[in-house]
């Protein structure tokens, strides 16, 4: 038998002892009062004393036997089948008592000693040489005597028919008992299986979750550190911008003009791409906290359709705020707000072909929704889902660099969730998309001054001013180059 399989049976044994002791011997007691009442001798009395201390001792006896370190397991099982084979034929003996019992007696105690072999099975378990060793002296006596009818008291058909149903019912235990045992094997090998299933399983979770969290701790501080870093590396970029403006100025040839304009723009894509990557960085790494404050937001549109007015003009696009003419106040970070909405209309701008660019800003409820909609190449519902991925972009066969690396909704996204506002998408290609932002809305008066419209700068006029201008910078590449 198999080792677990063996435990098991023990541990069943002792507990089912422990719980059927006190109703043995209710039953032991019961039979010994009856065989009183019509009995003159008192060997009842050593036998209810023999039987009550066997049951009674059981759960305490094979605890016992269980617990010796010093027995094999077939040692205990077969210990414990010797003494339930003791319980089986002191509950056996009451049928010596039989001649002095009445027929009505006979049969109760016939009922109860059934009683007592069917329950053998499931205390047991079924197991066949438990079931067997405990039946065999508690039924078998009781058949015989029935079919040997001594004294005639219910007739020799009847009691022959009753005598041998008792051995009918010993077969059939003993055919039920063993496969009950089959099944309670099976349960404890599959159980045994599943939990050592269950434990690797939990170890291979426990693995993957220590190898996720490093992962995220490893990435965390790449973002800590680039964020760290953020100032020392923006600056030598820094730096090229205003040489390459610098190149600009002074180059004396076509050949040389076409060059430094080359490189400015691979300049810009390159400022644009790093600042990206630092932001996001930065946001993973925790160190943008927001400071909320009244704002004005339709100032806010204004600022930032101003920024993006030259860009639009060179590219035949309008951009127009379609807010009306109304105080709007916002609970929000003045600058986290003005970069999601640069972030919204540079990328409207990018993707979008022909028409333009309307901001739209309007009073719902305890919220104010600010929409950016654009007439560009739009998105289909599957690349909704994905959009705010990083890395992402809409027109992905498009091998232009300069559209970024696709960070911008990412940042966008980011910025949202840490002001605690709502961004929704909607789009549809070749249509257009519709950007929507949700935040409280605020009463009183705006907390910071914002410029609300920008001249728009012909790049080609020369300006003169008559006045000084003082460069402070801690770095010197930075105040040449400026």
């Amino acid at each position: 038998m198999n080792s677990i399989v063996a435990s098991s049976l023990l541990q069943l044994v002792y507990r089912n002892a422990l719980r059927t002791c006190l109703p043995a011997i209710a039953g032991v007691l019961f039979i010994g009062w009856n065989i009183s009442r019509y009995s003159d001798n008192r060997w009842w009395l050593y036998w209810v004393l023999l039987s009550a201390l066997l049951y009674g001792a059981r759960p305490l006896v094979i605890h016992w036997i269980s617990v010796r370190s010093s027995l094999s397991l077939r040692d205990q099982l077969f210990a414990t089948g010797v003494y339930t084979g003791l319980c089986g034929c002191a509950m056996g003996l009451s049928v010596l008592f039989f001649p002095d019992l009445p027929l009505s007696v006979r049969l109760m105690i016939t009922l109860i000693l059934a009683g007592f072999g069917a329950g053998n099975s499931a205390t047991n378990a079924g197991y066949p040489p438990f079931f067997i060793s405990y039946i065999i002296p508690l039924l078998m006596p009781l058949g015989i005597l029935w079919i040997l009818n001594p004294d005639n008291q219910l007739g020799h058909e009847v009691s022959a028919s009753l005598g041998a149903l008792i051995m009918m019912m010993i077969v059939l235990l003993s055919v039920l008992g063993k496969n009950t045992f089959r099944m309670f094997s099976d349960y404890v090998v599959l159980s045994e299986r599943q939990s050592t299933l269950t434990g690797e399983l939990s170890n291979a979770l426990q693995l993957a979750e220590s190898e996720r969290n490093r992962a995220e701790n490893s990435n965390l501080a790449k973002s800590r550190f680039i964020a760290a870093a953020s100032h020392d590396l923006r600056q030598p970029v820094h730096v090229i911008s205003l040489y390459s403006a610098a190149l600009q100025t002074i180059a004396d040839n076509d050949r040389a003009r076409a060059v430094v304009a080359d490189l400015h723009i691979a300049v810009d894509s390159l400022s644009s791409q790093l600042n990206a990557l630092l932001d996001i960085s930065r946001l993973d790494a925790g160190g943008v906290q927001a400071q909320y404050q009244t704002v004005d937001v339709t100032a806010c549109i204004n600022t930032v359709l101003s920024d993006f007015r030259n860009e639009a003009s060179e590219r035949r696009l309008t951009l127009r705020n379609a807010t009306q003419d109304l105080p709007l106040y916002a609970s929000t970070d003045p600058d986290l707000l003005l970069q999601i909405l640069r972030n919204l209309v540079g990328n409207a701008i990018k993707y979008t072909h022909h028409g333009g660019i309307t901001a739209t800003a309007r009073p719902a409820g305890e919220f104010i929704e600010l929409t950016i909609t654009d007439t560009g190449i739009g998105m289909a519902n599957n690349e909704l889902a994905k959009v705010l991925d990083e890395f992402y972009q809409v027109d992905h066969q498009n091998t232009d660099k300069q559209k970024g690396l696709g960070l911008g909704l990412s940042i966008v996204d980011r910025l949202v969730k840490c002001l605690g506002h709502t961004l929704t998408i909607e789009s549809e290609p070749g249509v257009g998309t519709t950007v929507s932002l949700k935040m409280y809305r605020k009463q009183g008066e705006s907390d910071r001054f914002l410029a609300t419209d920008k001249p728009v700068i012909d790049t080609d006029a020369v300006y003169r001013f008559d006045l000084w201008v003082l460069v402070v910078d801690d770095d010197p590449l930075v105040r040449r180059s400026m």
